[in-house]
């Protein structure tokens, strides 16, 4: 008896004993589970967050395709009335003045407004001497006679986020005059419908007898709606196309003054300007004194001073002043300009 519960004592206790085991390993393996989960929910997460991001990004750059698309009824209303040009802020000339101010040591010339406007000189005066007043500037004039201003106020100031990019008179880009701004299909496909609408128009017009006036209005409206589809865009062209050649003028004038600014002669010649203009020319056409002499010459006027005959028997104009003026300027610049240059003026090649 005692053998037999003695057995049954060992018997049982080792039931304990792997039961508890057992029960060890379960609860190795819950505590193990859980952290595997922990990192398999973490990973698809990020995947979620990733997909989400990559799935915006898609849908952000869809929207943008879709705004730079236009529509077909914006299409429609640009066929008829032309398309609206952005036209620039009054204000951003001096936005753009008082960035360079801060680029340029604190100093400006009217050299400097001309430079980065294209105005005349008389023009720049003007711009200058309100610019002077509004941002509480220094005018002084040079023994040599060139007019300069400083600027310590703006310079102090460090509130730069009305400040406009600075893009010299020459670098800047005007988009051409479009009748339309459509491309071919859409302006054929538009001129389909209207022409359309207006045949069945004249068709109703002509049978109006049997309609009456309920005819006269169906025919009669469309008819002078869908004609002037036709009549205002030719009405627009003439303008367009004189627009165009002012510009074309605007962009031979940009060339001429480039040269002007980069030469370092005293008395420059028209047929110099012209001879440097298209040297540095790539993609513009070839220039000629016989097309823009007057351009030239008013060019000339605007930029330097009195004209002579130079010893080759060609009319030269005096560019003394804004050799002066740029020297004034970094003469007299409050502090060292930035890393960035603006403009330079070098020697033709």
């Amino acid at each position: 008896e005692k053998r037999k519960t003695s057995e049954k004592r060992k018997t049982s206790e080792k039931r304990k004993t792997s039961k508890r085991k057992a029960s060890k390993r379960k609860a190795s393996k819950k505590r193990k589970t859980p952290k595997k989960r922990k990192t398999s929910k973490r990973r698809k997460a990020s995947k979620r967050k990733a997909s989400k991001r990559k799935t915006s990004k898609r849908r952000k750059a869809s929207k943008r395709k879709t705004s730079k698309r236009k529509s077909f009824i914006a299409s429609v209303y640009d066929f008829v009335l032309g398309r609206t040009r952005v036209e620039p802020s009054p204000r951003a000339q001096q936005r753009e003045v008082a960035a360079f101010v801060r680029n340029n040591g604190g100093v400006l010339t009217i050299r400097d407004v001309q430079a980065l406007s294209g105005m005349t000189r008389e023009e720049a005066e003007q711009f200058f001497a309100q610019f002077v007043a509004e941002q509480d500037g220094v005018a002084e004039v040079t023994e040599d006679g060139a007019l300069y201003a400083t600027f310590e106020e703006l310079l102090r100031s460090k509130t730069t986020k009305h400040d406009a990019p600075i893009e010299l008179y020459w670098d800047e880009y005007e988009a051409p005059f479009e009748l339309t701004g459509n491309t071919t299909g859409k302006n054929l496909l538009i001129a389909l419908l209207a022409g359309f609408n207006l045949t069945c128009a004249y068709a109703v017009l002509n049978g109006v007898g049997e309609l009456g006036e309920l005819g006269l209005w169906l025919g009669a409206v469309p008819a002078v709606i869908f004609s002037l589809f036709f009549a205002i865009p030719l009405l627009r062209a003439p303008f367009a196309w004189w627009n165009n050649k002012q510009q074309h003028a605007h962009n031979i004038r940009k060339r001429l003054f480039r040269v002007i600014f980069d030469a370092r002669d005293e008395w420059l010649a028209g047929s110099d300007v012209i001879e440097r203009a298209n040297q540095r020319a790539t993609t513009e056409e070839k220039l000629r004194i016989a097309d823009v002499g007057d351009l030239l010459d008013e060019t000339l006027l605007d930029l330097g001073g009195d004209q002579n005959v130079d010893e080759r028997g060609q009319v030269a104009t005096d560019m003394t002043q804004l050799r002066i003026e740029e020297q004034a300027a970094e003469e007299h610049a409050l502090e060292e300009r930035q890393a960035k240059v603006v403009y330079t003026t070098r020697g033709p090649s």
